[in-house]
């Protein structure tokens, strides 16, 4: 990239919630004039619960295991879900990514869950689909295209796109800030009473995935009405939302990928990155996009769902006129936000514009490298032992 150009970042928001619309985009075609890289970040489709209610004894372990494999599956909703996305993709950078799948060309980087993993395979099908295919094709990993290599590191080892890895000092700040209920934990039969709210995950994630599947034979417990359901829905983004609200949370949980995300676009702009990608996906969880959104200073009122994703755009734009022989070197960032439609969004404390190295200079709290935050996590723990 050229040391006179202007590299912009778009970041595309594909979130279904009210509290992130903005200005609605003239087109949903990506500028493939001046487009140089995306990556792009998203949370697996549909799944199976991962938690069960001791107390329900009617959607058992064994009825999911028989309708979808198990506990944390991704479901064939889910697939199609991803492969949806990857449609969206395909028709957003037609043009700028190639219809063939080459390695060279496009990394896909997986948490170590089957279900992120299934829906990355989802994904890619959606990509390079023909007009004809309606969804994706089974077995997922058997129809991935031929080359693939997914990237991943193992599960409890992932700083960049973990679930489940946690420190003693992430944890002491979410037991601050959780509150109790007592009702729920006498009908669960957890074993608390009351149940904490830092649990309502045990709560909420089965109910959730029972509601989206009664289609498919899964009932909610005579205990549950649609008010109680909506309000475990509020407690479970009221807790989610907690836990972004500090800092140093926002910063072990999510510092590591934003970070990294950051560090390769220099690397493209300063001409040093040595690879040939053009797209560079990760298939995460709902809290790998929750702490990017909060390290950008963006809050959805809902916890983000199944499929939803993120969009980050390298644009290399003509630098404007200036009043001396030196060029002004401007790097605006743009949030843009999907339900349905794409919505341009505005990153907090950071213009507009906001430049790539307003960017990281305000957030700066926020970037940490994966050596560093071995080296915190470790010596969190090391002081609590």
């Amino acid at each position: 990239m050229s040391a006179a150009s202007i590299d912009c970042i778009f970041v595309v928001v594909l979130l279904q919630t009210p509290a992130l619309l903005g200005q609605m985009l003239e087109s949903d075609r990506a500028d493939l004039d001046t487009l140089k890289f995306v990556h792009a970040l998203w949370r697996h489709g549909d799944r199976t619960p991962t938690k069960m209610i001791p107390s329900d004894q009617t959607n058992t372990l064994d009825k999911w295991t028989a309708k979808f494999g198990g506990l944390g599956q991704l479901t064939s909703d889910g697939a199609q879900q991803q492969f949806n996305l990857g449609r969206l993709m395909r028709h957003r950078y037609d043009g700028f990514l190639s219809c063939i799948f080459t390695p060279e060309q496009f990394v896909y980087r997986s948490s170590d869950f089957n279900r992120t993993k299934m829906s990355a395979f989802a994904n890619l099908q959606g990509l390079f689909s023909s007009d004809s295919q309606e969804g994706p094709k089974m077995p997922l990993e058997e129809n991935a295209p031929k080359g693939l290599e997914l990237r991943l590191l193992p599960r409890g080892h992932d700083p960049i796109l973990f679930d489940d890895v946690e420190s003693a000092t992430t944890s002491k700040r979410k037991r601050k800030r959780m509150q109790n209920c007592s009702f729920l934990g006498h009908k669960t039969q957890y074993g608390q009473v009351p149940h904490p709210l830092r649990r309502i995950y045990y709560v909420h994630d089965p109910l959730n995935s029972i509601n989206a599947h009664k289609k498919d034979g899964f009932v909610l417990p005579d205990w549950i009405n649609e008010p109680m359901r909506q309000e475990i829905m509020r407690l479970y983004n009221l807790k989610n939302s907690f836990n972004y609200k500090v800092d140093v949370i926002k910063r072990l949980w999510s510092g590591p990928l934003f970070t990294e995300i950051l560090d390769r676009m220099d690397s493209i702009v300063n001409s040093n990155y040595k690879n040939t990608e053009q797209l560079y996906a990760y298939s995460g969880h709902d809290r790998s996009i929750a702490g990017l959104l909060a390290i950008l200073g963006i809050y959805p009122e809902s916890f983000p769902t199944y499929a939803n994703a993120l969009l980050l755009e390298l644009h290399q734009l003509q630098p404007r006129k200036a009043a001396t022989a030196e060029v002004q070197e401007v790097q605006p960032v743009r949030i843009i936000a999907n339900r349905g439609t794409l919505f341009e969004l505005q990153i907090p404390n950071c213009g507009p514009p906001c430049t790539r190295r307003k960017l990281r200079e305000t957030r700066k709290t926020f970037i940490i490298g994966v050596p560093q935050w071995k080296e915190e996590c470790e010596g969190s723990k090391k002081d609590k032992q």
